[in-house]
Order: C-alpha cells, then structure tokens, then sequence
C-alpha cells in the first residue's frame, strides 16, 4: 500500500504519494478520495470529537473533524 499524505491548500484537498517508475496519470486509478461531510441541526451534546469520528467512520476512515464543529462556531 503506498502512503498517501492529505493536505489542504485553498480550501482543496492534495494528496501527495511516493513517486513510482511505473506511474502513468492516465491510467492510474483513485481507489480513495477524501470527502467533506456536513451534519444539519446536529445537538450541541454531540459536539465531541469522540462522537464526531465514530460518525464518520460508518461513512468510512475519519480524518480529522472541522474545529470549528468542535469549538460549536
């Protein structure tokens, strides 16, 4: 599996991986992306980043949760 590092430049994800001879972008296939997921009228005591990661993960692999979410701004 090759690592795969997010970063977020201007509000977009970039995913940065090890360069391989065999890399060819118009046949490489994205078997994963990142995804931003927004929960409406969410009760203030579930803004816990505990709750808020095992929310996520039935979507699948959470990466990080919004401070904002956290910090309930």
């Amino acid at each position: 599996m090759v690592n795969e590092d997010p970063y977020m430049i201007f509000y977009h994800y970039l995913t940065v991986r090890t360069w391989l001879p065999s890399f060819v972008s118009s046949v490489t296939k994205i078997d994963c992306t990142l995804m931003w997921v927004q929960t409406l009228d969410l009760n203030v005591v579930c803004y816990d980043e505990s709750f808020l990661l095992a929310l996520a993960s039935i979507l699948g692999s959470p990466v990080k949760v919004n401070m904002n979410m956290l910090n309930v701004e």
